[in-house]
């Protein structure tokens, strides 16, 4: 699992369904609704909300408790920002998990995302 270091801590971080579904929760509860091309842009409305489901999930997948609030998150993504966007394409499936097809829209966002 990986890991993200804020204040000489490292959190397990998860993205997944978990995260994608809670973030669209709380972004629908604001008037927003979630976009893969925003969150591959770094689109940071979209990104806080994600970071603080991805850091739940990895939590729990670790057998730990996220001892961060989430009104801390938003300081957290101020000093993890790249490193948590260079992270977002692995949140999602590739084209060997789901067949060249199936993967091309996403494979083709990572690829803008990363220029």
């Amino acid at each position: 699992m990986k890991t993200i270091t804020y204040q000489d801590k490292a959190y397990p971080i998860k993205g997944g369904y978990y995260a994608l579904k809670h973030t669209q929760l709380e972004l629908k509860q604001q008037g927003e609704d979630i976009d893969l091309a925003r969150i591959m842009a770094g689109d940071m409305v979209l990104l806080e909300p994600l970071l603080y489901y991805s850091l739940k999930m990895g939590a729990k997948l670790a057998g730990e408790e996220l001892t961060l609030q989430r009104d801390e998150v938003e300081f957290m993504l101020d000093a993890v920002w790249v490193d948590f966007v260079k992270m977002l394409p692995d949140f999602f499936p590739t084209e060997d998990a789901l067949g060249k097809s199936d993967a091309a829209p996403l494979e083709e966002m990572k690829e803008e995302a990363t220029k």
